[in-house]
């Protein structure tokens, strides 16, 4: 996606109707999305397939930053799961 305004555009999409900007982007770009959001590598991944690599394989270069997960819990009202969960459970 492209990396201009510092990610805003694709942040305000995920605002109005998350679900859909993720089919969007989905549809556009396949099973792994990279998108550059305040100047930070941020993946999508839509196939089942790549998450054990990205969450156990990776899982060292995987960082999920405090102040994202902030927002994301905020903003998409998002709990405790995958997405939002960093270190051991």
């Amino acid at each position: 996606m492209p990396g201009r305004w510092w990610g805003l555009p694709v942040l305000l999409a995920m605002y109005r109707d998350f679900l859909g900007a993720a089919q969007a982007r989905h549809k556009a770009h396949g099973d792994l999305c990279r998108m550059r959001i305040g100047g930070h590598d941020v993946y999508d991944l839509f196939a089942p397939d790549l998450v054990p690599e990205a969450l156990v394989d990776q899982a060292e270069r995987l960082v999920r930053h405090p102040p994202s997960i902030a927002v994301l819990k905020r903003c998409f009202g998002l709990g405790e799961g995958v997405i939002t969960t960093e270190g051991d459970i």
